[in-house]
């Protein structure tokens, strides 16, 4: 049972952490697509987004 439960906890860290990746890469694909069609400037978003 305790291989079981580890097993579940590392799939639950893994897929938190992809998931987090995933928003990073979007928010970030979506402000590259903003500077390249000339919408935003590279220096013109907020560090606090």
């Amino acid at each position: 049972m305790g291989a079981t439960s580890n097993s579940a906890s590392i799939v639950a860290l893994v897929g938190y952490a992809a998931w987090t990746l995933t928003l990073l890469v979007s928010i970030a694909c979506h402000r590259l697509v903003l500077v390249l069609r000339g919408q935003r400037r590279a220096n013109g978003f907020s560090p606090w987004g």
